[in-house]
């Protein structure tokens, strides 16, 4: 999945789909396909 196309899944914006990818709360699937599929990372306390 494109960054615009999650963006628009989720209803955020894409500079803060890459924001979370920043942080590292969003990682890039790049083995899946040709596009990138963003998995939510799970945090934990």
């Amino acid at each position: 999945m494109k960054i615009g196309a999650f963006a628009k899944r989720f209803d955020v914006s894409v500079d803060t789909v890459r924001y979370y990818m920043e942080l590292g709360l969003l990682l890039p699937d790049k083995k899946a396909s040709a596009h990138m599929t963003l998995l939510l990372r799970v945090l934990t306390i």
